[in-house]
């Protein structure tokens, strides 16, 4: 899975570059429940978005410091390979399968926010059209704010 990220020309430089193995994790972290063996930072989901019969891959790359989402990519299986359909490149960002759409999610940061706490997400949802994915929703939700109120959604 790497290799085909770190050779598509549609996948930004500094992307391609930046994807290298993570430090080998202390002996406690790996052997945490959902620790993974692959040392490098890419998430792999598979499923069919682009309604042919083969499996569509989305691919999500991120940071091996503190995990934030550099890039998601959408693959069509194409005459035995993959072709890149979708690049969103917006950090922080992490695509996945939702029954059939392809969404993508952007945690949205205030200045004073952390990177571990974002101020909320914004969810865009995209469907294939035969061609190329459109978007077809967009949605914004506010996290628990300092009062614990929670502001909800609102799009």
């Amino acid at each position: 899975m790497v290799h085909l990220v770190q050779r598509d020309p549609k996948v930004a430089r500094d992307i391609r570059d930046s994807l290298v193995a993570c430090p080998a994790p202390s002996a406690d972290a790996a052997t945490r429940p959902g620790a993974s063996a692959d040392p490098y930072p890419v998430d792999r989901r598979s499923g069919r978005l682009t309604g042919k019969g083969a499996t569509d891959l989305v691919v999500n790359v991120s940071t091996c410091a503190d995990s934030v989402g550099i890039g998601s990519y959408v693959y069509r299986r194409v005459d035995g390979g993959y072709v890149n359909v979708f690049a969103d490149e917006q950090p922080p960002v992490f695509a996945e399968i939702d029954d059939g759409t392809l969404k993508v999610t952007h945690q949205v940061y205030e200045p004073q926010d952390t990177v571990s706490n974002p101020s909320g997400e914004d969810v865009t949802t995209y469907r294939w059209n035969g061609t190329r994915f459109e978007e077809v929703s967009f949605s914004h939700r506010d996290y628990e704010t300092d009062d614990g109120t929670g502001s909800g959604s609102h799009g």
